[in-house]
């Protein structure tokens, strides 16, 4: 948990106070801890894995408090994935950004999750408006500013499309292995844990669901 510092103290203890509760409520059963020291940064970074365990950090942009800190604990935090277990699957890149550039034309940044991205392979992206995945030619590949042939599961990188226009592209697009065989979906099943909530939730409840870097809008039906 990451705390922005704002408003009078007796607010930021009432914050504090409500999120210690909810952390240790039945459906949450989590062990709260708010860092104060470099101690307390090396003892969560640790103990982090377990899932147990939660820090929190009470940060300010404006002043810088307590930032160096967030930086220390991300900086000690093991991987969070086997990235090497991935490599082998049929590839999938998340696409986080796009824009246009001149002489380049359509580029896309993202993560490839699974598999290798290789600018020879062919590759599907979509959904597209009508739910399809559709073939496409990369241009070419860079990660951190350098062209490169190929890209491993864990690695970030910008990729330039061919014939494809800007418009077209939206975050949660993938490119895809075609031997994965994609489909789109316009409902699915979800397990919901409600720690807390001001009203009630039923069927016909709207409320907006986030999927890495996509944010949409879905209802309960049933």
């Amino acid at each position: 948990c990451i705390f922005r510092q704002t408003g009078p103290e007796n607010v930021l203890k009432e914050t504090l106070t409500e999120i210690k509760k909810i952390l240790k409520s039945p459906g949450c059963r989590k062990i709260p801890i708010v860092v104060h020291s470099e101690d307390d940064v090396i003892v969560c970074a640790r103990n982090f894995v377990s899932e147990r365990l939660t820090p929190i950090f009470c940060v300010s942009n404006v002043t810088g408090k307590n930032l160096d800190m967030l930086k220390r604990f991300i900086n000690l935090l093991p991987c969070s994935k086997n990235w090497d277990k991935l490599v082998d699957l049929p590839l999938e890149f998340q696409i986080d950004a796009d824009w246009s550039v001149p002489g380049a034309g359509t580029v896309i940044s993202g993560t490839v999750m699974k598999g290798v991205l290789n600018t020879t392979d062919p590759v599907l992206l979509g959904p597209m408006s009508n739910g399809e995945f559709i073939p496409v030619s990369l241009k070419s590949v860079h990660t951190k500013r350098q062209p490169v042939k190929e890209v491993h599961a864990g690695q970030s990188a910008s990729v330039a499309l061919r014939k494809i226009q800007r418009k077209e592209i939206r975050k949660g697009m993938v490119l895809v292995s075609p031997a994965s065989q994609p489909h789109s979906c316009v409902e699915f099943e979800a397990e919901v844990l409600v720690l807390y909530h001001a009203t009630t939730i039923s069927l016909n409840y709207e409320a907006v669901c986030h999927v890495g870097s996509v944010k949409q809008t879905v209802r309960v039906v049933k």
